[in-house]
């Protein structure tokens, strides 16, 4: 009986061509392989990385969203104009602008019936220079009037008893930017309110005492130094003529 030697004889084996990705091997020397040079390693399959594709991800449909306007909107109606003026004030300044009084018309009797409100930066800078500066001396000036046409009418209610106002016209739309930086504040003019406070303090308080009074009355509406100090003056010396017309 023959008997044939499997560890010495390599087992017949049809080995297929190098498929790509497949890695080859150095076998390590040792004397059942020695002299047979590499060896594929056919157990080993190719690493294949396979490539996913990112999830399309629906797109949503625009929606055109329009910003809150509150109480400001054609018909609002206020008890008095400088509740009307506050109101807009405070709104826009929330937006990040500032706004001043505009055009105002009068009755017959000479008792308002119409104010307009407008943006601060509603008019257009019109340069002018003196004829006897050379026009390479002319220095280029920054304005911040951008022909803004925001504005708001604010008219008397007419049938009314008690004089009350409503708004007939409300533009808002700005064509700038913010003007009040974030967490900054715009100063006001006085309402009425203030003025008739200042007048009844006015002989007896100085302007830094007044100043505190006025925060303490109206904290959302700060009024600065040289307005305080106006009205101060204008009080005291609405005073000193009343007086004088009484003789002195």
């Amino acid at each position: 009986q023959e008997i044939i030697d499997l560890s010495l004889t390599p087992f017949p084996a049809n080995i297929s061509p190098l498929r790509p990705g497949a890695k080859r091997k150095q076998a390590p020397t040792s004397p059942r392989n020695h002299g047979t040079g590499d060896v594929i390693d056919l157990i080993t399959p190719p690493r294949v990385h396979p490539k996913i594709e990112p999830d399309s991800k629906p797109e949503l449909p625009r929606r055109n969203i329009q910003p809150d306007f509150g109480r400001i909107r054609v018909g609002t109606q206020f008890e008095s104009m400088d509740e009307a003026i506050t109101a807009v004030y405070s709104h826009q300044e929330n937006l990040g602008h500032k706004w001043v009084l505009g055009q105002s018309w009068k009755n017959p009797a000479g008792v308002l019936k119409k104010r307009t409100l407008r943006c601060n930066r509603y008019r257009e800078a019109t340069p002018a220079h003196r004829i006897d500066l050379d026009p390479s001396d002319h220095r280029r000036g920054k304005s911040a009037k951008t022909q803004c046409m925001a504005h708001v009418n604010v008219n008397r209610l007419p049938g009314s008893t008690d004089p009350k106002w409503y708004l007939t016209t409300v533009d808002l739309e700005h064509n700038h930017d913010r003007e009040i930086p974030i967490g900054g504040v715009a100063s006001r003019p006085p309402t009425q309110a203030h003025r008739h406070l200042v007048s009844s303090f006015a002989d007896s308080f100085s302007r830094p005492h007044l100043k505190k009074i006025l925060r303490s009355h109206f904290p959302e509406n700060r009024l600065e130094d040289r307005q305080i100090s106006n009205m101060l003056n204008d009080a005291r010396r609405e005073a000193r003529e009343h007086v004088a017309s009484l003789g002195g």
